[in-house]
């Protein structure tokens, strides 16, 4: 939808729609009425993050899409401040009529820059620089393993992440501290994470090995994890300090992971198809 709509609609959509669910949720007062809303939630917000990734990749280079992701993602860490019904909704109308959609659509640019940055696009494409919409790609973004393979291992990514997310506050109450302070040092861990995943990022500007770094990442993580069960018996401060490096490796994980997937999917079809089908699978 987003490559036959344009992202300056597609975008806004998915905002003001997750932005109402958000706002009824407030009328909320019952259980049935709480896990409807959080099912409609997820429906209309299942097609911002795959649809942001696969518009970075429209505009960047593969070489330069992980620093840019990492950017998009490190915005998560301060959602929960400014996020919210409102907000969301007033960016959603800012979105559709300054959002651009494609790089040879684009009025901001000059008809030289257009020219130069759809060669650069072209050229670090290849053979796989078809970009207009095409049935045979679709068809193939289903039947090709390798991007069954890719949902695999980021669902593998994504779980540490998430769960890390979901109970961090209750993690850190079970330390010690109160409800309210708990909440609080939520949000150490969750900047030093953000800070590293955008140096670590920038660091891979010009690399063409993005996949060869996730391993380093997928252990920093798993250090962490093992921490936090053997210093449960440590004290908070330990359990503090162990919940920050686990959350520096599996939040840096994810940008070089999806960079990775959409640099070795080629053609605009067959990645739209690919990065909603991965990150649908988590």
């Amino acid at each position: 939808m987003l490559k036959k709509i344009g992202p300056s609609r597609w975008i806004p959509i998915v905002m003001i729609s997750w932005a109402i669910v958000m706002m009824c949720m407030a009328a909320v007062s019952n259980a049935t009425g709480l896990l409807t809303s959080r099912f409609f939630l997820g429906l209309t917000e299942a097609g911002l993050f795959p649809g942001v990734i696969f518009y970075l990749s429209l505009w960047y280079t593969r070489q330069e899409q992980a620093f840019r992701i990492a950017l998009f993602f490190g915005a998560a860490t301060i959602a929960g401040a400014f996020g919210g019904g409102i907000p969301t909704l007033v960016l959603a109308f800012v979105s559709y009529f300054y959002l651009p959609d494609f790089p040879e659509t684009a009025s901001f640019l000059t008809e030289d820059e257009r020219r130069l940055l759809m060669a650069r696009l072209k050229h670090d494409a290849g053979a796989a620089s078809e970009t207009e919409f095409s049935w045979k790609q679709f068809k193939d973004g289903f039947i090709d393993w390798k991007i069954y393979l890719h949902m695999v291992v980021y669902i593998c990514g994504s779980t540490p992440l998430y769960s890390l997310s979901l109970f961090l506050p209750s993690i850190v109450s079970g330390m010690g501290f109160t409800s309210l302070t708990a909440q609080l040092m939520s949000a150490p861990p969750y900047a030093v994470a953000c800070a590293f995943t955008i140096l670590v990022s920038s660091m891979l500007i010009g690399r063409r090995s993005v996949g060869s770094i996730l391993p380093l990442w997928m252990f920093i993580g798993m250090i962490g994890y093992l921490l936090l069960i053997v210093l449960r018996h440590h004290g908070s401060t330990a359990l503090y300090i162990s919940a920050i490096i686990t959350n520096t490796g599996v939040f840096a994980n994810i940008p070089s992971m999806l960079s990775w997937f959409t640099n070795n999917i080629g053609g605009h079809t067959k990645r739209a198809v690919a990065s909603a089908l991965i990150i649908s699978f988590r």
